[in-house]
């Protein structure tokens, strides 16, 4: 587990690090952000999030209510 945050972090100070000129550079950073993103968790936080939030189904007048009283 440890190997995993250790590759993440490097995969992004990298990242952080290079400026990228070319147009190859920057789709290779571009992926790399996106990987970094997905490794760290960031991604599927957001994706569980959305669908947190557009499955919910409640009556948010009858929740309101009862955190009132």
């Amino acid at each position: 587990m440890y190997m995993y945050f250790y590759f993440v972090n490097y995969i992004y100070l990298f990242v952080k690090s290079n400026s990228f000129q070319s147009e190859s550079d920057k789709k290779l950073g571009d992926k790399v952000n996106k990987l970094v993103a997905i490794l760290g968790g960031e991604t599927s936080i957001a994706l569980h999030l959305e669908f947190l939030i557009r499955n919910n189904h409640a009556d948010l007048l009858i929740l309101k209510n009862t955190k009132v009283s």
